[in-house]
């Protein structure tokens, strides 16, 4: 990946960090789920999103930061931006005493930014949470 694309991946999620930080999530995907697709002959093929995804995941350490809700929020930007219809699912489980939360993207059926069987680790949500902000 170039150094140019790296700083836009670093960017947009440091941006989605700091807007679902600020303005919170409804705000945040109204916002990002707002803007229009990119023209077509831009579009991108399904196959990008998991390029993506791990150029996300790369750019989400440090010093860039980025929990799974926010690398999934911004990759599930980047999807709609490019006409691929992800969807961002949250899930919840009890761990070691403590309830834990986690978001990724599927896409088809597939999970595009984590392991395959994410969702029979967490109790997902039936409901994709972004449709709901625009329903």
């Amino acid at each position: 990946m170039s150094a140019l694309r790296t700083l836009g991946f670093a960017t947009g999620l440091r941006l989605t960090r700091l807007s679902l930080r600020t303005i919170g999530f409804r705000r945040t995907i109204a916002l990002l789920g707002g803007l229009p697709a990119l023209p077509q002959h831009r579009a991108a093929e399904a196959g990008h999103a998991a390029l993506w995804a791990d150029a996300i995941r790369r750019v989400g350490g440090r010093p860039y930061g980025g929990t799974c809700l926010d690398r999934s929020v911004f990759l599930w930007f980047l999807m709609r931006r490019h006409s691929i219809d992800g969807r961002l699912r949250i899930g919840v489980a009890y761990h070691n005493s403590r309830l834990d939360g986690h978001a990724w993207i599927e896409l088809d059926g597939g999970v595009v930014n984590d392991d395959p069987d994410v969702a029979d680790r967490f109790a997902v949500f039936e409901e994709d949470p972004t449709r709901l902000v625009f329903s």
